[in-house]
């Protein structure tokens, strides 16, 4: 964990910084983007898991199911 927090912190310095220096017009369209790729994966989500768990398989293998 330690590794992992340490590795994304320059990450995490460099967005705030690019946050400061964008417009603030700029900053509303990626908070914009931002919220609709979040909508967007977990409607994503939702849809995965309301599938059967068959239809999720059946895309693998050739000619649609499992012999």
């Amino acid at each position: 964990m330690a590794s992992f927090g340490l590795g994304t912190f320059p990450a995490m310095l460099m967005i705030g910084g690019v946050g400061r220096v964008l417009a603030p017009a700029w900053r509303q369209r990626g908070v914009w983007l931002a919220g609709s790729l979040i909508l967007l994966l977990g409607l994503i989500t939702l849809g995965r898991g309301i599938l059967p768990f068959g239809a999720h398989i059946a895309h693998g293998w050739p000619g649609g199911q499992p012999a």
